[in-house]
């Protein structure tokens, strides 16, 4: 594969990491009302939502395909050889940008309260899209620990990352005190890794 491919490849993962922040506060801006410490992230592409269409394709479909370009990239660097954990763990992690796309084509119902098939299948992808990150989290730790690729001091990031989204994705998916709030944060801990790592991974290859 050309270089300038796999230079993107893996710079799509920080890439992904902004723009999905851009486009979070602008879809945000640009709904009357909408509360980002009480309204879900879905409910932006709702179908009672004045940028349904604009959310549902600028912020799940190209967020989504930003993040599956960077497993590919992830794939490629850390499935090489007989790392059978970095396979797995890439392979998830497309899994998981995968049902991240198809939020796109099943929006929640109005204020997300999901009671039609597609809420209700809405529910079932975004659920599967956090234990797909969650699984491909476990695996980066378990593949870092036991030195299969990168540099064993990313171990404790890994876990860590892995520990607390664990713990904020159960109250999210529980619904504990704030789910809006819980949700961003199971989010924002695998993204902002994914991000630190696009750029370290990146550096990497251009020694």
């Amino acid at each position: 594969m050309d270089k300038r491919i796999e230079n993107f490849l893996l710079l799509s993962g920080i890439i992904c990491y902004v723009y999905f922040l851009v486009i979070l506060f602008v879809m945000g801006a640009l709904s009357p009302g909408y509360d980002h410490t009480l309204n879900y992230i879905s409910e932006l592409g709702a179908h009672d939502s004045p940028v349904m269409i604009y959310a549902n394709f600028l912020l799940f479909f190209v967020t989504g395909l930003l993040w599956a370009l960077f497993s590919v990239g992830l794939l490629r660097t850390l499935g090489k050889g007989k790392t059978w954990t970095g396979k797995i763990a890439s392979m998830l992690m497309i899994f998981s940008a995968i049902t991240f796309m198809l939020i796109a084509f099943y929006p929640c119902d109005p204020g997300c309260n999901n009671l039609t098939n597609t809420g209700i299948t809405h529910g079932y992808i975004s659920n599967g899209m956090v234990y797909f990150a969650l699984l491909s989290l476990i695996f980066l730790t378990l593949g870092s620990l036991k030195g299969d690729f990168l540099n064993k001091k990313w171990f404790l990031v890994f876990l860590s990352v892995t520990v607390l989204t664990s713990v904020l994705g159960y109250m999210y998916l529980m619904n504990i005190i704030s789910g809006p709030i819980f949700q961003r944060l199971t989010i924002a801990l695998p993204f902002t890794l994914m991000g630190g790592l696009s750029v370290w991974l990146y550096k990497k290859s251009m020694v």
